[in-house]
């Protein structure tokens, strides 16, 4: 949701390196991003220390550590398409924009949003 945000603020996509890298991959990415997230939700409860896990790393904190041939916090692209597909699917984008802000319900708004169907 970050990377959306800013995107509304500047008009500008933040790392167009990684959004170039990403859109080339974006179906094979979100594979990739499900199937990490399931492994680090187990039941759809809480992260199991999330940090220490290597398939957290290739997604979030890992700016001068990401994987080879990866860019750094491809997990902030795969969320900003998220958010895109969440605020376009929503009746009342202005409600859909601060729900994303709040951000009570993450599983919600992944559904609703309908991305990678």
């Amino acid at each position: 949701m970050a990377d959306y945000l800013a995107t509304l603020v500047t008009g500008k996509v933040p790392h167009l390196d990684r959004d170039g890298w990403a859109r080339q991959r974006e179906p094979w990415l979100w594979q990739e991003f499900k199937r990490d997230r399931d492994a680090l939700l187990p039941d759809g409860e809480g992260l199991r220390d999330a940090l220490a896990d290597k398939r957290f790393k290739r997604w979030f904190a890992n700016c001068g550590s990401a994987p080879q041939g990866w860019p750094c916090e491809a997990g902030y692209w795969v969320g900003m398409r998220i958010a895109e597909a969440y605020v376009a699917h929503a009746r009342d984008k202005h409600l859909a924009i601060r729900e994303l802000v709040e951000l009570r319900d993450a599983a919600a708004i992944l559904k609703a949003s309908r991305y990678g169907e």
